[in-house]
């Protein structure tokens, strides 16, 4: 819950900027693996089936792909404003 209100702050500072944002996705990206990794868990303690797991999973790594997409063209916008 800190790093939503920290997000929410800087915004209304008019402090988001590229590296704060970027900051957040890295954050939001490593919550993602958390998640990757409590899904394999229930898995394979049996909380859930496969198929559930499979659908899940699909959503996951296109999150992933997202977060990592959105940071790579930050970065790379980042670095043509720099030149």
């Amino acid at each position: 819950m800190k790093n939503i209100f920290d997000i929410k702050y800087l915004f209304n500072r008019g402090q988001l900027d590229n590296g704060n944002l970027i900051r957040f996705l890295g954050i939001a990206k490593g919550s993602v693996f958390e998640t990757e990794y409590q899904l394999l868990l229930a898995k394979d303690l049996k909380y859930i089936n496969e198929k559930d797991y499979d659908e899940l999973n699909e959503k996951i790594q296109k999150i992933t792909s997202m977060l990592t997409n959105l940071i790579k063209s930050l970065r790379s916008k980042g670095k043509r404003n720099k030149k």
